[in-house]
């Protein structure tokens, strides 16, 4: 049996308020007198409130609140759906279901919204950035983050990425890892760090209370059904905004970025601005580079499982050039290999069976770039070659 207030409506789950709210923040359809509701509400046991209380406890007229609640739930309705909501009536039970206990009728906040203003932090009572923009400014003193090492780059690639929100395995593949355990390694040091000046960690390891999981100074977290997502926490991304180290996006552009087809992530090579080769090169000018900016793309999603059962099967080793990195780079590379697409996912535009040994490849680097200098790209048997008839390994023959 629905609950009253409920007939009709599908069931919508934490990655439809999500991304529902987000459309909403970014369109100003948030008013503060609505977030100043929702925010007492979400205080009350199980969440649930009438018109009066409502009314009561922020200073606002019955009449008042039922006109936010209903306004907010047709366009909250609006994005969930697809379609516009006609009435008030039609757009509260959105936002909530309703029930009558004694003459009066309560609304009861649906989890997955409860949740969904959680781990965007639209009811923070307070603005947290100071304490972040001290952390982040004492912690570049201290020189944990500093140009080209990987926790400036990491925060910049998160920042960069629409909403502000990665898996691990994104920021993996961000970073040309095998796998996502140094994201969990770098971002749990760093939010450690972090947590020096913020107090109390907010999330602690259920098999363990005592032990704090420091990367939640950093992300909070929501799981879309198949991956667990990292939200960057408001106040270190005004810190990185005020500290200089990312270039702001208007509500314009992040509108862009949430609505396009595909939702398009960000493209790790363009990070940086580089120089024109009309540059001027003169003696004594400055240059200045690594503002991340957000760059809309086509990314297509790759399968983490099937990478490494490709790697599994031809284990690190580049199958072009046959080099190991560990024999170059030592320790520091073991397990470091990236793979390349036989043919390219860009060339095939939809969803396909990945066939983990014949669709992949393991390459270095060198490689791999080497294999998209044309487009398309080389074949492996092409890349080696143009490999043989390279002086270096021509053996003096012309």
């Amino acid at each position: 049996m629905p609950r009253p207030g409920t007939d009709n409506l599908p069931p919508f789950e934490l990655k439809d308020y999500i991304r529902a709210l987000r459309l909403m923040e970014y369109a100003g359809e948030l008013p503060p007198k609505l977030l100043t509701l929702l925010r007492w509400q979400c205080t009350t046991e199980d969440s649930r409130a009438n018109a009066t209380e409502l009314a009561a406890v922020t200073g606002m007229t019955v009449g008042e609140v039922n006109l936010i609640y209903g306004g907010a739930g047709k366009v909250l309705g609006a994005h969930l759906t697809g379609r516009p909501v006609d009435s008030f009536d039609k757009g509260w039970p959105f936002l909530a279901y309703g029930e009558y206990h004694g003459e009066e009728f309560h609304w009861f906040l649906h989890p997955p919204l409860k949740k969904a203003l959680d781990v965007l932090e639209l009811l923070l009572a307070e603005d947290e950035s100071p304490r972040y923009v001290y952390a982040l400014e004492t912690l570049r003193q201290r020189k944990v983050l500093r140009e080209g090492k990987t926790p400036l780059k990491l925060l910049r690639v998160h920042y960069a990425a629409p909403d502000h929100d990665v898996t691990t395995g994104e920021l993996a593949e961000f970073m040309e890892w095998v796998s996502f355990s140094p994201a969990n390694l770098f971002y749990g040091k760093l939010g450690a760090q972090f947590g020096e000046f913020l107090g109390p960690c907010p999330v602690t390891y259920d098999e363990d209370p005592s032990k704090a999981m420091t990367v939640a100074y950093l992300v909070k977290f929501w799981y879309d059904g198949e991956a667990w997502h990292w939200v960057m926490r408001r106040g270190l991304r005004r810190a990185l905004e005020e500290a200089g180290l990312v270039t702001p996006r208007s509500a314009a552009e992040s509108l862009a970025l949430a609505t396009v087809a595909g939702l398009p992530r960000v493209d790790p090579n363009a990070l940086t601005e580089f120089p024109s080769d009309e540059a001027s090169t003169r003696e004594g000018e400055r240059y200045w580079e690594g503002h991340a900016r957000a760059v809309l793309v086509n990314r297509y999603e790759r399968n983490p499982v099937a990478r490494r059962k490709c790697i599994q099967h031809f284990g690190p080793q580049c199958q072009v050039c046959r080099v190991l990195l560990t024999d170059i780079y030592g320790p520091l590379a073991l397990d470091y290999i990236q793979v390349h697409h036989v043919r390219p996912i860009s060339d095939i535009g939809e969803r396909y069976e990945v066939d983990p040994l014949n669709d992949l490849i393991p390459v270095c680097p060198n490689c791999h770039a080497m294999l998209h200098r044309r487009n398309p790209p080389l074949s492996v048997e092409e890349l080696r070659e143009w490999m043989a008839m390279a002086p270096a390994n021509s053996n003096g023959n012309s």
